[in-house]
């Protein structure tokens, strides 16, 4: 089936309808939806793209090993390694060795056999290995800043030490986010990932200043142990108590799930990934901290809780699936504890309760329940950083040494690559185990992987990176939206999407004349201001295969939204390399109240060859005319003229002349203006819209870059202006 775009964008491709399956199963994946950073302009292009693979053929392990001092181990040979899935051998087909700091992998090739006597190497002097330089989409670190569970005091230590350590560094390895987790359960970005450090640095200074209050929960307790030994006082004490564990619950739902769906969108990145979880934990028992002042069986705090445990386990399945190793860090100090009526010395972990604190008559059977249940949290953090080869920082105020062995992790390690055996695809959780023959030296690796079917692992993918769009990252997609009328006079939004990139194009040119572009397919999701969705839209596309093209092809969608702020997440995968490309922006929908008003401008190129498509990134390719379109609501007689300046403001380049715009039988005013051959260099276009009947006018100001033809000398001509109007 093909589908010419009409009018003025005219943009010609193949379509397909996504399978029911796939297309209908994102919308229960997307249980959490993240607030996003303040927003930005809808002309900004937006995020970033990675490679995945939609298949598991080959399982890739990043191997951590230490010494008895904690050292990295850096001359390890490819026969030092033993590799079990399931408790079989498997053959190891490659070893790396990551070194971030110095920018390069080496390849470590095996020895010859003869210089090999059972598991021993022979020759441990052997040359070290060529390295090459590394890509840019090994490792990641990602930030959750669980602020509902952190005391105040905890969370500002932390975002201190961490913006001080930001302080210190230059260049980062590999690029960071951040996210913080409010009381609400709402996730709010940050920032995407970014190896800016003045930005993370900003982020650090904001987390430090964050109004959150955290739970506070140490005088929750304290308060409500003693209402409860009160009669007058009992029974709301013991109220707020189930309402306080009902809260404690639903945040461990949230939490976990949260989590998983990072490493969701982080299981394309090739590398080490870390998750840094701050936090002081969440519960998995069916009673808490605040069960047995509720009346209940103080038994009880020992039971699993069967909902949160599934989760958990969820978590740790999607980590070592998507080779994310977790670090937990809770930054909570034993001088926060004496605060609000702990004792630091009675219990190994330093969460036991200090009974002075409390109304002597209160049961010790209650504040041990008490005690266990709150120690019983920070295993949550224990079990998610050793199901998956991270390391559990617990109670450390000196979180700063924490970051730097985690940077230490992500900087040197070892990447081991092995062939999944048959049959591929299985949905079964596998275990891994690696083995390093040399004496003294720990090991750290992920623990196993869920072999996934390719439509399960593409759908869990894409909607990890529909929710968190700023995990995803590598090189940009376009990405672009347009208020206007449609020809039926209603409100729409046109949504731009680039969905063919230069290294999709070199392929089809290398394949042949008769070889055709790769199918896309497109996701996207509109949320409004309470983040509920409003309206999704998948499908596949094929973009004409043109190597020859000076720029990708664009998708068109005209998007019928209610009025309101929208906030539109866009993912593009790419069937053919396999990449996906995440993208975010902001959209306001105004109300239609009859008022005058303009749409937002909207620009097209054409060579004269292939059709007009919207322009993305306001960069002009020889040879192209730029389109200028624009339209009116409730004018009378509105006039549409500009102007180009060059990059002196001053300096006036040409004159667009003013146009009257034509009215049609909606009411809408519509018009049009081009330039043609514009030389390169740097500009500004200003548009300005008067309806001097009315009263009422507008003006633009759009910079433009018109790029030179590449190794031919310039004489370029006069600019050409013309116009025209659209009825």
């Amino acid at each position: 089936m093909s589908k010419r775009l009409s009018g003025r964008h005219g943009a010609l491709f193949s379509r397909r309808c996504l399978p029911l399956g796939q297309a209908r199963s994102l919308p229960f994946l997307l249980l959490l939806l993240v607030a996003p950073a303040p927003p930005q302009s809808a002309e900004v292009p937006a995020q970033q793209q990675l490679v995945f693979e939609a298949t598991v053929e080959r399982v890739r392990v990043d191997v951590i090993v230490t010494n008895a001092d904690d050292q990295f181990v850096g001359d390890l040979g490819f026969e030092d390694f033993r590799l079990y899935e399931d408790g079989a051998p498997r053959q190891i087909l490659s070893v790396q060795l990551v070194d971030l700091g110095a920018g390069t992998v080496a390849d470590i090739e095996p020895l010859p056999s003869e210089q090999v006597t059972g598991r021993v190497r022979m020759d441990p002097a052997a040359e070290t290995p060529e390295a090459h330089p590394v890509g840019n989409d090994y490792g990641a670190m990602i930030f959750l800043i669980d602020a509902a569970s952190l005391d105040p005091r905890a969370r500002i230590r932390f975002a201190r030490q961490w913006g001080e350590m930001l302080g210190e560094a230059q260049i980062l390895n590999v690029p960071r986010a951040a996210y913080m987790l409010d009381q609400t359960g709402r996730l709010r970005e940050l920032t995407s990932l970014t190896h800016d450090v003045d930005a993370l640095r900003g982020v650090a200074d904001a987390v430090q200043a964050d109004s959150a209050l955290g739970t506070s929960m140490g005088r929750k307790l304290v308060g409500l142990l003693n209402d409860s030994q009160d009669p007058a006082t009992s029974g709301d004490a013991i109220r707020q108590a189930r309402a306080y564990e009902a809260e404690e619950r639903f945040r461990s739902y949230i939490t976990l799930d949260i989590l998983t769906q990072f490493c969701d969108a982080l299981a394309a990145r090739s590398g080490r990934t870390a998750l840094v979880w701050v936090s002081s934990g969440v519960k998995l028992t069916e009673g808490g901290p605040f069960w047995a002042i509720a009346g209940n069986d103080p038994a009880m705090n020992l039971a699993r809780d069967r909902g949160i445990l599934d989760r958990q386990a969820a978590l740790h399945e999607a980590a070592n699936s998507a080779n994310v190793s977790i670090y937990s860090i809770d930054p909570t100090t034993p001088g926060d504890l004496q605060s609000v009526g702990f004792d630091p010395s009675s219990q190994r972990s330093g969460s036991g309760f200090a009974r002075e604190e409390f109304d002597p008559s209160a049961e010790s059977e209650q504040v041990d329940a008490i005690d266990d249940a709150i120690d019983g949290m920070r295993d949550s953090l224990r079990h998610a950083a050793t199901a998956t080869g991270g390391e559990a920082f617990i109670m450390w105020g000196d979180t700063a040494r924490a970051l730097r062995t985690i940077e230490e992790d992500g900087r040197r390690y070892y990447l081991l690559t092995y062939a999944v055996p048959s049959p591929l695809g299985d949905d079964e959780y596998h275990e891994i185990q690696v083995e390093v023959q040399r004496p003294d030296v720990n090991v750290r690796a992920r623990g196993g992987y869920v072999d996934l079917a390719p439509v399960d692992r593409l759908t869990r993918s894409v909607a990890a990176a529909l929710i968190l769009p700023g995990s995803v990252a590598a090189t940009p997609v376009g990405v672009r939206a347009f208020r206007r009328w449609s020809a039926e006079g209603e409100p729409v939004i046109d949504l731009a999407i680039t969905v063919e990139g230069e290294q999709a194009a070199r392929g089809a040119m290398a394949a042949g004349p008769d070889s055709s572009m790769p199918w896309r397919e497109l996701h996207a999701m509109a949320l409004d201001g309470a983040m509920e969705m409003v309206d999704e839209f998948h499908i596949a596309v094929q973009p004409p295969g043109d190597p020859a093209a000076p720029r990708p092809f664009v998708y068109l969608h005209a998007w019928a939204l209610p009025p309101g702020e929208h906030d539109i997440r866009v993912v593009v995968n790419d069937e053919g390399g396999g990449r996906l490309s995440a993208a975010q922006l902001a959209v306001e929908v105004p109300a239609s109240a009859g008022e005058w008003a303009t749409s937002d401008l909207v620009l097209t190129v054409t060579d004269g060859h292939r059709p007009s498509q919207p322009l993305i990134e306001n960069e002009l390719f020889p040879g192209e005319t730029l389109e200028i379109h624009m339209e009116v609501d409730g004018g009378r007689e509105p006039v549409f003229s500009g102007r180009v300046l060059g990059p002196d403001p001053e300096v006036l380049v040409a004159e667009l002349p003013g146009s009257p715009m034509t009215r049609d039988s909606t009411g809408i005013h519509r018009g049009s203006l081009w330039l043609e051959e514009m030389p390169p260099g740097s500009y500004t276009l200003e548009v300005r819209v008067a309806d001097p009947l009315v009263n009422e006018e507008r003006e633009f100001r759009v910079p433009l870059q018109a790029r030179p033809a590449i190794g031919l000398d310039q004489h370029p001509p006069p600019m050409a202006m013309q116009k025209s109007m659209e009825s």
